[in-house]
Formats: structure tokens, sequence, C-alpha cells
């Protein structure tokens, strides 16, 4: 596997939202399209 496709692989992997929040994003985005998946995401973003 070259070392481009291995890096587009760990940015997926470490891209993919954990916990009930990412997953409901995740969820709306495959159901809804991805303007859902969008808005669902950027309710649940806080700032620290």
């Amino acid at each position: 596997m070259s070392l481009f496709l291995k890096g587009i692989l760990i940015g997926l992997l470490f891209g993919v939202p954990v916990g009930a929040v990412g997953a409901m994003t995740v969820q709306r985005t495959w159901e809804h399209g991805i303007k859902a998946g969008l808005l669902t995401g950027m309710g649940s973003w806080r700032q620290y």
C-alpha cells in the first residue's frame, strides 16, 4: 500500500466522530443527506 493511501486511511480513522452525538451525525447524514448531517454536526459543536 502506498504512503498516500495509508495517510488517507489514517485520516479517515481519526476523523470518525466518537460518541453518541457523532453517531447521530453520521446517521442523519446517511438518512437525510449532507445538509442535515452538517447542521447536526454544527449544532453539536461547542467551544471550550
